[in-house]
């Protein structure tokens, strides 16, 4: 079978490959759409936040067909269009215990182990779930990424008609958070530097979009929240200054998910608007326990992701695609290979 595969630091390519052998508890799958993330370049970088081996096969977004199930396996069966989970625990530690998604020794599908982006590839069953008639494949494919978004939203409450919430970041984390606020009823408010990213976000559902570099953006956000400021402000971007400022946006006694990730700056903030101001702030990574709900959520809401999915690539053209993909020019926001 044909697989994209990192094969050291900075090479990559196409190669023909053994179709794996599944496991008791494991299941084979086909291909049927493939996102590629920011973080598939750290692996190519080798700058991944945990260590992980090469060679290695990318891709932790994906929908994809069961082809041959383990013996073991009881929750999907043959024929089922399914996705996955790439972050998983051993869920018996202590870290596990109280709070999934921060454990130690979890398992990182399309990182620490080959990934989706080949023709068939493997996972263990009680990672997957079964997609909903009305979720296309290519929509599948996004269901990481919304989960993502989701997740961050749901843990730091949710919000409701009654809240303004203010969304940092318009790559595809930051436009679903966008997608999945409007859907709950927030008055949304995108704040994004790229003025096609800001277009998208419109078409996601945001209220207000902002450019950072030409506005206030606290006065902005006061000026359509009674001069109180954001009940929930999700940060998407990773960006130093962004994060800084989300505690000025942030209304008093009000929220802050953090899920754009930056381990390479020391970001300097008045940790004394914690207090004044009553803020209540989280970190989210990843997104384990909600993808039942969060498909769920996607199948009730029927949410158009579409505008999000800029380009889409053949399997056999994925060399070509994550080199089209990292070039800022392209303008992508998530480019999907496909394999049906």
């Amino acid at each position: 079978m044909k697989a994209f595969v990192i094969t050291e630091k900075d090479k990559y390519g196409m190669q023909d490959i053994e179709v794996p052998e599944i496991g008791p508890d494991e299941v084979l799958m086909k291909m049927l759409a493939s996102g590629i993330c920011h973080s598939d370049y750290d692996l190519i970088s080798g700058q991944y936040i945990i260590p992980f081996t090469y060679p290695v096969t990318p891709g932790h977004e994906f929908a994809a067909q069961v082809v041959k199930t383990g013996e073991n396996v009881k929750n999907v069966k043959i024929g089922d269009r399914v996705v996955g989970e790439c972050n998983i625990g051993c869920g018996v530690c202590p870290v596990c215990q109280i709070k999934a998604g921060f454990c130690p020794d979890a398992n990182h599908f399309g990182f620490t182990q080959d990934g989706a982006d080949a023709e068939y590839f493997k996972a263990n069953g009680d990672w997957l779930h079964v997609l909903p008639e009305n979720i296309d494949n290519m929509t599948g494919a996004m269901v990481e990424t919304f989960s993502i978004a989701y997740k961050g939203i749901y843990e730091a409450g949710g919000v409701d008609a009654a809240d303004v919430a203010v969304v940092y970041g318009g790559g595809s984390v930051g436009n679903c958070a966008v997608a999945a606020l409007h859907a709950m009823g927030a008055l949304v408010i995108l704040v994004e530097p790229l003025d096609y990213k800001r277009e998208i976000g419109r078409k996601m559902g945001a209220d207000l979009v902002i450019d950072p570099t030409s506005q206030d953006v606290a006065a902005e956000v006061r000026k359509h929240s009674r001069g109180l400021g954001a009940d929930l402000v999700v940060e998407c971007s990773g960006n130093a200054g962004a994060m800084a400022q989300t505690l000025e946006v942030a209304r008093n006694a009000g929220r802050v998910v953090f899920i754009g990730i930056n381990f390479r700056e020391d970001i300097p903030v008045a940790l004394g608007k914690f207090q004044v101001k009553g803020i209540t702030a989280i970190g989210s990574n990843g997104s384990p326990g909600v993808w039942e709900r969060c498909i769920q959520f996607l199948s009730r809401t029927k949410l158009d992701l579409r505008p999000l999915m800029t380009h889409t690539f053949p399997l056999t053209e994925a060399v070509e695609a994550f080199e089209f993909t990292r070039e800022p020019k392209n303008r992508a926001i998530k480019v999907i290979l496909t394999n049906e």
